[in-house]
């Protein structure tokens, strides 16, 4: 959907697919606004699902599932995203969001699907295809114990590969969350468990 401005200068040609990704946040429809919607946008299990389903993040019961027409609202989404990303001149090899929505949406059926693992508004999201899912099924006697000191990402990650015995020396700033106490976490590059500091940012402009 092409939106013209009241001069009649064209300001978006990917509307529809804002529409799609923020709903009533992506007005008004430019370029502009879609660049600045990504850059306030965090990779996260609430982006994703988004207003698909409202009571998802309280779900329960492992027996629920979405019907098939939002199942359908997923995909089209994802696709949406990525296109979005693609028009704006991102590169798979650069973008966090990019590279995580073409491996979604290009995964093979030798992988036997896939399965997402965080809570909603972290931005730590544990990919898995589905025989890595399986595996860590098998291995559940090995990581589950550690779950409450490593939390639920961090054992699994160190049953999928456990950690290089010297560390690697790596990084990471992660910004507060209220919902969100994790007590500890586990380096995405070594799988070793990483120390905690506390830093603060001056927040004036």
């Amino acid at each position: 959907m092409v939106v013209l401005d009241f001069k009649g200068k064209v300001t978006s040609l990917n509307a529809i697919d804002m529409i799609s990704i923020w709903h009533d946040l992506a007005y008004p429809f430019s370029v502009a606004r879609e660049k600045e919607l990504w850059v306030e946008q965090s990779w996260t299990m609430e982006l994703l699902i988004d207003n698909i389903d409202p009571l998802i993040m309280y779900w329960k019961n492992l027996s629920n599932y979405l019907p098939l027409l939002k199942i359908y609202f997923f995909w089209t989404r994802l696709e949406c995203m990525k296109r979005s990303k693609l028009c704006l001149g991102y590169e798979t090899e650069d973008d966090t969001f990019l590279n995580e929505l073409s491996s979604l949406l290009s995964t093979s059926s030798a992988d036997k699907g896939w399965l997402l693992v965080g809570a909603a508004k972290s931005k730590d999201i544990l990919r898995l295809t589905g025989n890595q899912c399986l595996e860590l099924l098998s291995l559940f006697d090995v990581w589950g114990e550690y779950a409450n000191k490593f939390g639920i990402l961090g054992a699994m990650r160190q049953a999928l590969a456990p950690p290089i015995q010297a560390g690697c020396g790596n990084f990471a700033i992660i910004p507060h969350v209220e919902e969100i106490t994790d007590d500890a976490c586990v380096c995405k590059i070594c799988n070793g468990l990483m120390e905690k500091y506390i830093m603060y940012q001056c927040a004036s402009v």
